[in-house]
């Protein structure tokens, strides 16, 4: 695969085989953010896709200055920001683990059992968190990005990445302690 800047200027330019790449390269963590942010499929369906939409008509626009991935990010995130502005809040209609990877075929069926419950408090836990500890705990401490690129995606300092971390953190923590799970 062609490096990501290639791909960009590519796409750019029109290239619709290259844009289809750049979706290919980062649809996962898109939509897994995206179903994070809004707690169930469909939602998280639609959000991507909204998102990928904008992201090809603003293409030209982006310059560089940031990780490709950072920016689509910040997309998403604005448009989460839109979305969830103009309806009332919702419960998930689905568990959040419907969406999450379960990679782990060498397991036995035990194991395997073992470790979805254990995929299941986390994100039962993650998706009660406020919006704002939510989407960080994800990007930093579920995605790997640095406290730079959440900044960047999340519009806030870096120092306010780090409390927002500190605080979701703890509020886990008591969430597990008071469920007596980890």
């Amino acid at each position: 695969m062609l490096q990501e800047t290639e791909l960009i200027g590519k796409a750019k330019n029109g290239d619709v085989e290259a844009f289809q790449n750049l979706i290919l390269a980062y649809q996962e963590k898109i939509y897994s953010f995206a179903f994070y942010l809004a707690k169930n499929q469909q939602d998280a369906s639609d959000l991507s896709q909204e998102t990928w939409v904008k992201v090809f008509k603003q293409l030209s626009s982006f310059r560089l200055d940031s990780s490709f991935y950072t920016w689509v990010c910040r997309i998403l995130r604005n448009l989460f920001i839109d979305h969830h502005s103009r309806i009332p809040h919702k419960r998930p209609e689905v568990s959040l683990n419907d969406e999450l990877d379960s990679n782990i075929p060498q397991l036995g069926i035990l194991e395997q059992i073992e470790q979805q419950h254990r995929d299941d408090v986390v994100a039962d836990a993650v998706s009660r968190l406020p919006d704002e500890f939510r989407s960080t705990i994800v990007l930093v401490d579920m995605q790997g990005l640095s406290y730079e690129e959440a900044a960047k995606i999340t519009d806030v300092s870096i120092n306010t990445v780090r409390s927002r971390l500190s605080r979701g953190r703890e509020r886990l923590r008591a969430y597990f302690e008071k469920a007596g799970t980890f």
